[in-house]
């Protein structure tokens, strides 16, 4: 889905971004915040979220961290059906030769002798 992304500041406060946001993080990091707007979603509840951006200059690892803080829950996707029979069915497959116990021994190519 194409959205349009507003850079609503470079410099957010506690107050716009949360104080568990602002708590947390990283000493000397320089956050920004933006909303992203959805034009053509066809549930209203998401058509708009708003997600900071936090940059850490003393990280060796996680620079740049992008949080969501505001707009409504994802929907829950149910996961599909398992591919297959059900768990507890073998499904319907030719017997490898040789292990009916029958002690016979497969013959390839065909013509060779085997026991």
């Amino acid at each position: 889905m194409d959205g349009t992304v507003t850079l609503l500041s470079d410099n957010p406060t506690e107050a716009e971004v949360g104080a568990d946001l602002w708590r947390l993080r990283p000493k000397d990091s320089r956050l920004w915040l933006y909303r992203v707007d959805y034009p053509n979603a066809t549930d209203l509840d998401l058509a708009s979220e708003t997600f900071v951006v936090v940059q850490d200059p003393n990280s060796t690892f996680h620079d740049w961290q992008i949080v969501r803080i505001a707009g409504a829950p994802y929907p829950r996707i149910a996961n599909p059906p398992p591919v297959g029979p059900p768990p507890g069915v073998m499904p319907d497959v030719a017997p490898i030769p040789g292990s009916d116990s029958s002690g016979d021994t497969p013959c390839l190519p065909a013509g060779q002798e085997c026991g």
